[in-house]
């Protein structure tokens, strides 16, 4: 049996730590339906087009992507309207703005980022553009903490879940990882105990974060577990 868990909202959970922003915390911390939320906040036409306006911003969007993007052809606004979308966003996060705003002084002054979790940091330089002028990587230096943060704590919650699976002396093996999920696979006697060992890996994250890196997580974490007998029949594994 496979067992498949997904971190719930990890890159926007990344976000809301790195820019302490209260109220995207406090959205989380609650488990509002924020991008719900946004689509009413924002007058945008549906959930999903606000779900992903919201991930695309926080990767370094611009009015003018947004305008120009396939993807958002049915919304039908101008480069214009997409501007007040976004400053409506800033607005609700204002501490998403700020730290956007942080992090792009700090690279001009430094030529680097340093991530606060761990300390890893990330070198930048800008580049010339066709006109010759020196610009400096915008959605990079945004993208990069949170991908990178993301890829930090997933590796938290693996090193974690192979403890775990270790002391339960179940008969299970991690098989794979790709960006926000850990795949297990184990005999179908195990399923249960085996996804409950892996949502425990994640919602763990703030105490490992603490113990091993000496960093309070402010968001807390949690992940959707599936089963099945092979990836493409996965049904949902209720944990109590």
């Amino acid at each position: 049996m496979l067992i498949n868990m997904d971190v719930k909202s990890l890159e926007v959970c990344v976000a809301a730590d790195m820019a302490k922003d209260k109220i995207m915390i406090q959205e989380i911390t609650e488990r509002q339906d924020m991008h719900k939320n946004n689509q009413d906040v924002l007058g945008l036409p549906s959930r999903l087009i606000a779900k992903v306006f919201i991930f695309r911003l926080l990767f370094g969007g611009s009015a003018y992507s947004y305008a120009n993007d396939l993807d958002f052809a049915e919304v039908g606004y101008s480069e214009k309207q997409w501007q007040e979308v976004i400053d409506s966003f800033y607005k609700k996060y204002s501490s998403i703005a700020s730290w956007h705003k942080r992090i792009i002084d700090e690279v001009m002054r430094t030529g680097k980022l340093v991530s606060p979790l761990n300390g890893r940091y990330f070198p930048f330089k800008p580049d010339r553009n066709s006109r010759g002028e020196l610009k400096w990587p915008i959605t990079q230096i945004k993208n990069y903490l949170i991908q990178a943060g993301g890829a930090d704590l997933v590796t938290l919650s693996r090193l974690r879940a192979a403890q775990l699976l270790a002391e339960s002396g179940l008969e299970a093996k991690l098989i794979s990882t790709v960006h926000d999920s850990i795949v297990a696979s184990c005999p179908s006697k195990n399923t249960y105990e085996v996804g409950k060992i892996l949502l425990r890996s994640v919602e763990e994250l703030p105490q490992m974060c603490k113990k091993v890196w000496n960093y309070d997580l402010a968001v807390p974490m949690t992940a959707e577990v599936q089963f099945g007998s092979n990836k493409f029949e996965m049904q949902d594994l209720k944990i109590t």
